[in-house]
């Protein structure tokens, strides 16, 4: 689980492309919905919020939005 507590400086480690999936989840898009906003298909969406996962070490779509949430970003 991450620290909900990081330095001083401490910068968002997502992607934009993987930020705007995770705002796009936080605000209650299926992930078919949010691939179609993105304009990218639903497999090139699966991509973006896996890197996510691995860059947040968060075990599902749902700990991702949590932990971005938590965050405050």
């Amino acid at each position: 689980m991450t620290d909900t507590h990081e330095p001083v400086g401490y910068v968002c480690p997502l992607r934009p492309r993987e930020l705007e999936a995770v705002k796009l989840f936080a605000d209650g898009y299926s992930g078919k919905q949010a691939a179609h906003a993105m304009g990218i298909s639903a497999g090139a969406l699966g991509y973006v919020t896996s890197a996510a996962c691995r860059a947040l070490d968060a075990s599902s779509k749902t700990h991702l939005v949590s932990i971005a949430l938590r965050k405050g970003w």
